[in-house]
């Protein structure tokens, strides 16, 4: 399958949208650097962090997709709670990821602070964790299709 015929979708969190837009932008061109057509990307916006997992479970069980790309931030305050939203985020991400047969990329960021977020989000194209995941996305897409394609192949040497 060529990636202009991949269909991606793209679950952002609202919350810091300069962070997220800026996130959701680097993997928009990384996805279009990538060959994907932009006419094939979704993108589905959540209120904060804490409900990207409900979305990609929903997207990842339609089977609408090729590729599911969670983007977020959650930034350092000054209580414990980034710690927990991040680590929960993030179980639930590793845990549909585990029992996917969906590629599913990370891009929930994680920074002390605000200048740090932009630092990830808002910088040079290399630095910016939205085409960072989006390379990741594309990489797993490509290499769970060798996978396909190696098991099918040994299906058929077993008959």
């Amino acid at each position: 399958m060529k990636a202009a015929q991949f269909k991606i979708c793209i679950v952002r969190s609202c919350f810091n949208p300069d962070i997220t837009l800026g996130m959701q932008k680097g993997a928009l061109q990384a996805l279009q650097a990538g060959g994907v057509s932009s006419g094939q990307v979704t993108v589905y916006e959540v209120p904060g962090a804490f409900e990207i997992p409900a979305l990609v479970k929903i997207a990842l069980a339609s089977k609408k997709f090729h590729g599911v790309l969670a983007l977020g931030a959650v930034i350092r305050g000054e209580t414990q709670h980034h710690y927990f939203i991040s680590h929960a985020v993030t179980q639930a991400l590793m845990d549909m990821t585990l029992h996917s047969a969906v590629p599913l990329a990370y891009g929930v960021i994680t920074p002390e602070n605000d200048r740090q977020a932009q630092a990830r989000s808002l910088g040079a194209l290399k630095n910016n964790k939205g085409w960072q995941a989006a390379e990741a996305l594309l990489s797993q897409m490509a290499l769970y299709g060798k996978l396909k394609i190696a098991s099918a192949h040994q299906a058929k040497l077993g008959k």
